[in-house]
């Protein structure tokens, strides 16, 4: 059911229109409306004379640069794996829900990656942890489902790796598919007996996917359910090394790379397990 209109955010709307440089986007994360809400809206008021066109300068949308994408940079090979983790395909954007606490840091990833600006609003939702990211490109959208498969619409239990980034020779990729992974899907389990990473997903043929990258490298991995589990100090250590050494892209997100330091810190510092009959 479509939201109406209020008499007051009309009015914003309109200020902003009038008095801002805003893009459509922005305006519509302003005033917590979708893209084609503010659009339509913008369409009616125009026909009604209370808007008049605003100059041209002013774009309606970001200026983006699809480069890592195309080419499939490692750069983007992290992008597209966010997308198949915590991104969603529509016909004309692509949006992703992020937790409060990583948003910012992803947007900016996000952002560095295709040369966003200016930068995304983000949509905070209400009562919910949760921030939207939303960027507005048909041909984003076009290049990421005909070029490398990634369904639009639903998604869970659909998503595998596209062979581009399983076939790639670059271990840079392959490291940015980990990161990427990692970071939207994993985290870390710190009880004594059960010291690892974890990265669940839905979809079993992604987790096989991933599993086959890390059998590349030697990083012993095993699945359980859905859930993919990296347990021994060597493997998490050259887990570690891919992810943030090997794809040597600066930005991360602080709080996932920080978990998989401590859990290393924990790893390595435990005592070995000595039998009772051990003298």
């Amino acid at each position: 059911m479509k939201k109406r209109w209020t008499p007051e955010e009309e009015e914003q709307l309109i200020e902003l229109w009038n008095n801002t440089s805003l893009t459509y986007e922005q305006i519509a994360g302003e005033l917590n409306r979708s893209y084609n809400s503010v659009e339509g809206r913008i369409r009616n008021l125009r026909k009604a004379g209370i808007l008049g066109y605003r100059n041209p300068k002013i774009k309606n949308r970001y200026e983006k640069d699809l480069d890592n994408v195309e080419n499939c940079t490692p750069c983007g090979a992290y992008f597209i794996t966010l997308v198949l983790g915590d991104g969603n395909l529509q016909k004309r954007k692509v949006q992703f829900d992020f937790k409060k606490r990583d948003c910012i840091e992803f947007r900016a990833i996000m952002c560095h990656i295709l040369n966003i600006t200016p930068p995304l609003h983000i949509c905070w939702r209400t009562n919910n942890p949760d921030g939207v990211l939303q960027i507005y490109s048909k041909a984003l959208v076009e290049l990421l489902a005909y070029t490398y498969g990634l369904p639009i619409g639903r998604k869970s239990g659909l998503v595998r790796l596209p062979r581009q980034l399983m076939k790639s020779t670059d271990p840079k990729i392959h490291g940015a598919v980990m990161r990427a992974a990692y970071e939207c899907e994993g985290g870390v389990s710190l009880h004594d007996k059960s010291l690892c990473v974890i990265i669940g997903n839905s979809s079993i043929l992604f987790l096989q996917d991933l599993t086959e990258l890390l059998d590349s490298y030697n990083i012993e991995n095993t699945i359980y359910g859905y859930r993919l589990h990296i347990s021994s100090l060597e493997s998490v250590l050259k887990f570690y090394e891919m992810a943030y050494s090997v794809f040597d892209l600066k930005l991360h997100v602080t709080a996932k790379r920080a978990g998989l330091e401590t859990l290393i810190t924990h790893k390595s510092n435990k005592r070995p397990y000595k039998r009772k009959n051990e003298r």
